[in-house]
């Protein structure tokens, strides 16, 4: 029984560390200077992240046979047997491990603090919008500096600026919250929103990252429907429905008037060549591909490429080739079962989110609805880009504690509707 006890203390300890590691590495990974000494801090945390499931499954009883934990393991097993067949290279394969180990170990991690949610998502809002605010804020200095037209910023990438500003908005639209005295709670709330969004928005528009912003709109007007429906009017949070709305309109003024939508006379060049990375990587593909993908085997990718006479610079970001989409990358790279498995979790997420909101259970309902807001943008994000999975980061970060955050609300709500049936 003492053994016991001590088990339940170490893995408590453990899974609280291993959400500080990812914090932090996910946090560091986006300033590019720092990507060398990141990426030895990577497989330092995927090590002990490995450590801490061998030793969470070795004191767990039975599997949670659950949907979200069978499509987890078919989307491991698969990418992982495809990597095998195909002969993926190393590097390709090193950072599709530490995504997937990623995923397993936040959402053990979560399960495991799960009495804590709300704490634990309230410091992790406090800590992103926190270095974000740094992170955009040098940014823009830099980009003032530099006199560049378009933010690149700390990761000298403007889309990766772009990502980072719109979800500190949906952050702070999702954290409008009681702060104990109703005064009080009025003037915090009012200086977020007044002197934060309007910069996150400034930073977001001068990254001029289409991506980012066209989802911003798209998820704000699924926030503003999801809260009016959902949310219950006596609430903080249910106010996060009037700065959605502003975000909507002054972020459709900003598209409609973009000069690079506006000169996009075509879908290619509206999508930045995007719908030619797709067409001629669905043209090399035969059914093995189909099947397996290329393995994460960039050679026999650009060998592909070659062979249909598509050059391979257009197409390969260095020598990686990006599809800027994950649901096509996790085709093209995996096959069609990963692809399958990624698909049905997000569907899933949005199930149980919304059977959640609908029970009228109010323990984790903030956590829930900002995940499941939080998930949907990223989803739409992830039609014209790759970074949710496999490239990393605070978006990947996010992404994988909103999926971690709905699966253990949704098995507390499980369990008590099995409760109650009894």
């Amino acid at each position: 029984m003492v053994s016991r006890l001590d088990d339940d203390r170490l893995l408590s300890i453990s899974a609280e560390s291993i959400l500080v590691l990812y914090v932090f590495v996910g946090f560091l990974e986006k300033i590019h200077s720092l990507l060398e000494s990141v990426l030895v801090l990577d497989g330092i945390v995927m090590a002990f992240s490995v450590a801490f499931i061998f030793f969470y499954f070795s004191r767990k009883d039975s599997f949670d046979f659950s949907f979200y934990p069978i499509s987890l393991f078919l989307l491991t097993f698969f990418i992982l047997f495809s990597s095998m067949v195909g002969g993926s290279s190393l590097d390709r394969l090193a950072v599709a491990l530490f995504s997937l180990v990623e995923l397993w170990a936040i959402a053990i991690a979560l399960s495991l603090l799960r009495r804590k949610v709300r704490r634990i998502f309230l410091i992790f809002s406090v800590s992103f919008l926190l270095f974000s605010l740094i992170y955009c804020l040098f940014s823009a200095l830099q980009g003032f500096d530099k006199g560049e037209v378009r933010f690149e910023g700390l990761s000298d990438q403007s889309n990766s600026l772009g990502v980072m500003a719109a979800l500190s908005v949906l952050f702070l639209m999702v954290n409008i919250r009681s702060w104990g005295d109703k005064v009080i709670s009025v003037v915090i709330n009012l200086f977020m929103l007044l002197i934060f969004l309007p910069f996150f928005l400034y930073v977001l528009v001068m990254s001029d990252s289409r991506t980012s912003l066209i989802a911003l709109v798209i998820s704000s007007v699924f926030l503003l429907v999801t809260d009016l429906l959902f949310i219950r009017k006596g609430s903080s949070l249910f106010w996060s429905f009037i700065p959605a709305l502003l975000v909507v309109a002054a972020a459709l003024v900003v598209v409609f008037t973009n000069e690079r939508s506006l000169e996009a006379y075509s879908l290619s060049r509206l999508t930045s060549g995007r719908t030619l990375i797709w067409n001629d990587t669905f043209s090399v593909m035969g059914l093995k591909e189909y099947v397996l993908g290329f393995s994460g085997n960039t050679d026999r990718m650009l060998s592909a490429f070659k062979e249909a006479g598509i050059s391979g610079v257009a197409y390969t970001q260095g020598e990686k080739h990006l599809a800027h989409n994950i649901y096509l990358t996790l085709l093209f790279e995996y096959g069609i079962i990963p692809f399958l498995a990624f698909v049905s979790i997000l569907f899933w997420a949005l199930y149980k989110s919304f059977s959640f909101l609908s029970s009228g259970r109010r323990r984790g309902r903030r956590e829930v609805f900002s995940s499941l807001t939080l998930i949907f943008f990223l989803m739409i994000h992830g039609i014209a880009e790759s970074s949710i999975l496999f490239i990393g980061g605070a978006e990947q970060l996010v992404f994988i504690v909103s999926l971690s955050l709905v699966y253990c609300c949704g098995r507390e709500e499980q369990k008590r509707r099995d409760y109650e049936e009894r």
